[in-house]
């Protein structure tokens, strides 16, 4: 079985209501048709929440319920004129001669009581963790520029956290991106703001990208760690700088981080990317963490690499090749493993990914996408770095779509990431690579690979040999340039 790294960006809803692969997901310039939702938090103790929704001028028709626990605690639904709504599938439906607006009442601590679930929604504490779409109900039908409009409110006592853009006073959502929203926080959390470093990035005309502006938002949950505060803190800053130095400027402009305290666990276990609506990431934290663990760890690190990339629709072999390849490698670059362990780590699972490629190809095949990717982002990594001497490599294409706005928040295809990877690039390697191993069958020599870079096996660790051929282009993925010496 594939380890479980994972990242989960609901693609196919999004591209189902509108988006374009290749486009950011975002408002049109002008002045869209719109929905506003004003939302009330209240009762600590049982959060619920208390919410009015206006459709003025828009004729919607019902309000959707777009996750099937959502009907299920939502007490009380109206119109303004106190009259019940009726039930209409997975909705409700709006009185015919009244005013396209609402307001319900949802039972959020008791939802997250029920499904313990960090894909829905999941009570910690005294804070419920949710995603926007397991409490927001969608106004249908809507044009497919519409936008959603939410004002806040909450009790004392209960704070609100989002990844959502603030626009003259209010949140606001593409209605098309509500399936694929991120997380969002009520109740009792502790939080800290976190500038990532400007270290900048060329974009494709040449110039300094200024990352001075990139916000991070940590927030988290209301349930004990044994480890003191200032050193998650530092956990998280320390690998925003690692991240940040890779991708020559933090990918994304704000991001909400999520750490959700696992009772009686350590470790991290899990990590998790929703980047409709604004980039969102929650990751697990066991209770009994250490420091050590903490540094050791390759989830977070996974995850935030897939800030810097556009996500592959239908592709999870490139979404998640990428990120498999490249944690390793930031963890080597910031300290916090030897280049030997890193080697070592690749000799050991890239097996794993091995008869994917071999028998199947990557594009028909979901059980190699993580080390059978890797394989494949190693393959073309190589090549690049042959041809240039050392110069350039696989990063440095990924850097310049990045550099052009290509992140998280955005949705592309496969042919469209290739033809973008190889103009960057200058050749066409990555063409080449997916049509032989992704698209269809072809044979991998690992192990000639490994002779040629110096990898030697033995001991149950391995060994960095500086005679072989190419030791140079290990040294080069290693240090990210050309090899030092």
């Amino acid at each position: 079985m594939e380890q479980p790294r994972a990242v989960l960006i609901a693609a196919a809803a999004v591209l189902a209501a509108g988006a374009v692969p290749g486009c950011p997901a975002t408002a049109a310039s002008h002045d869209p048709p719109s929905c506003r939702f004003d939302v009330t938090a209240s009762n600590l103790d049982r959060l619920t929440l208390d919410i009015a929704v206006d459709c003025a001028g828009t004729p919607v028709a019902r309000l959707r319920a777009l996750e099937g626990a959502t009907t299920r605690h939502v007490t009380t639904i109206e119109d303004l004129q106190g009259r019940s709504l009726a039930r209409d599938d997975d909705g409700w439906k709006l009185q015919d001669d009244g005013p396209r607006a609402a307001r319900y009442r949802l039972e959020l601590a008791a939802m997250g009581e029920a499904q313990r679930s960090h894909s829905s929604a999941m009570t910690v504490g005294g804070s419920v963790l949710a995603e926007l779409s397991s409490w927001l109900l969608l106004p249908a039908p809507l044009p497919e520029d519409a936008v959603l409009r939410l004002t806040v409110r909450t009790a004392p006592g209960i704070g609100f956290a989002s990844a959502l853009a603030e626009r003259d006073g209010a949140l606001e959502l593409p209605a098309a991106s509500l399936r694929s929203s991120g997380y969002t926080v009520f109740g009792r959390f502790s939080e800290t703001t976190l500038t990532p470093p400007a270290t900048g990035a060329l974009d494709p005309a040449g110039g300094l990208r200024n990352n001075a502006k990139a916000r991070l938002r940590l927030v988290t949950l209301d349930q004990k760690l044994d480890l003191p505060a200032p050193l998650l803190v530092g956990w998280v800053d320390d690998t925003v700088g690692a991240i940040a130095r890779f991708w020559h400027g933090f990918p994304v402009d704000r991001l909400l981080l999520v750490a959700a305290p696992q009772p009686g666990r350590s470790g991290v276990p899990y990590g998790r990317v929703i980047a409709g609506g604004g980039a969102s990431l929650m990751v697990q934290v066991g209770e009994h963490a250490t420091r050590e663990a903490l540094y050791d760890d390759w989830v977070l690190i996974h995850e935030f690499v897939h800030l810097g990339s556009p996500f592959v629709a239908r592709s999870p072999w490139m979404t998640e090749g990428f990120a498999t390849y490249f944690e390793p490698i930031i963890r080597y670059r910031a300290g916090r493993r030897s280049a030997a362990s890193l080697w070592a780590e690749f000799a050991r699972d890239m097996p794993r990914g091995k008869a994917a490629i071999e028998t199947e190809g990557l594009a028909y095949s979901r059980r190699g996408m993580y080390w059978g990717g890797a394989i494949l982002m190693l393959l073309i990594d190589l090549e690049m770095r042959e041809r240039s001497a050392g110069r350039r490599g696989l990063e440095d294409c990924l850097r310049a779509i990045l550099a052009d706005g290509g992140n998280a928040t955005r949705i592309v295809g496969a042919d469209w990431m290739i033809e973008a990877c190889d103009r960057a690039d200058g050749n066409d390697t990555m063409r080449r690579m997916a049509r032989r191993y992704a698209w269809s069958k072809a044979p991998v020599d690992l192990d000639d690979i490994w002779r040629r870079l110096g990898v030697v096996r033995e001991n149950g660790g391995v060994r960095l040999d500086d005679g072989a051929p190419f030791s140079w282009l290990r040294r080069a993925i290693e240090s990210g340039g050309p090899a030092p010496g």
